[in-house]
């Protein structure tokens, strides 16, 4: 058997997502994993629920979120309040046109062209303080200002709900075990199924890749001389595409 790099799992403190447990200095249980990232060169988004200990370990980052998101949500309903009430205003609106169905733009500095830029549009919309927006700017503003003030407050007490109610039920219980990873190792004499067809493993050699996509083409990789039991034709193909047969993964085409 061969064990995976982390043989236990927990709930981050602040998403609530299952995630890896990863060995720490100073934290007997580990630590929940780096998570909700995307990779563009580095690290973009990491949640920060990551570094700490899994729920069912502690609760304190999660009660400190919990207590800043009740804070951050009676802010926003207080500043809903005002919105509603008219005791203040947004200070600054996107400008419409008089004829209330066209949003006025002006051109973006940062765009040069849609080769050198493909994310970064060409106009972006005007923004007018409030004290210079015309009538419909300023209705129209206010009622995007009082949706998102009200989106918002709701948004965080329900967060901090179903966070709470996580906590309570999976705090002081045991973390969840990583199922091991059966070790599979191609040799010959070992059969496999793909295609619907039963093959036969007759050699395994590491020979130069060819066909196999830029990114393999040229490289020394092994390689498993395999024959079909129904018509006993051979050829060669990769060893991991024989592992991903032998473990269901996927029925993929050989080099």
């Amino acid at each position: 058997m061969k064990d995976r790099k982390h043989t236990h799992t927990g709930n981050c403190q602040l998403c609530g997502r299952i995630q890896a447990v990863s060995k720490k200095a100073g934290f007997v249980d580990g630590v929940i994993a780096k998570h909700g990232y995307t990779v563009e060169g580095f690290f973009n988004g990491v949640c920060t629920g990551s570094g700490y200990s899994p729920l069912q370990i502690s609760r304190t980052y999660s009660d400190i979120m919990i207590k800043w998101m009740k804070e951050e949500a009676s802010r926003w309903q207080k500043h809903h309040d005002q919105l509603v009430s008219g005791k203040t205003n947004p200070s600054e609106v996107e400008a419409w046109k008089d004829n209330g169905y066209e949003r006025e733009h002006i051109p973006n500095p940062r765009f040069v062209s849609i080769w050198d830029h493909p994310r970064q549009p060409k106009d972006l919309v005007k923004i007018v303080k409030w004290e210079d927006a015309n009538k419909i700017s300023r209705e129209k503003g206010l009622k995007a200002a009082i949706h998102n003030a009200e989106s918002k407050t709701k948004w965080l007490n329900g967060t901090a709900k179903d966070l709470t109610a996580l906590a309570d039920k999976v705090y002081l219980t045991a973390l969840i075990p990583v199922k091991p990873l059966l070790e599979v190792v191609v040799k010959a004499g070992v059969v496999f199924t793909r295609w619907d067809r039963r093959w036969l493993v007759r050699d395994v050699q590491v020979r130069r890749a060819q066909g196999c996509g830029p990114h393999l083409n040229g490289k020394m990789i092994e390689h498993a001389l395999v024959e079909d039991l129904a018509s006993f034709k051979q050829h060669w193909t990769l060893v991991r595409d024989v592992k991903r047969c032998l473990t269901k993964k996927a029925k993929i085409a050989s080099c």
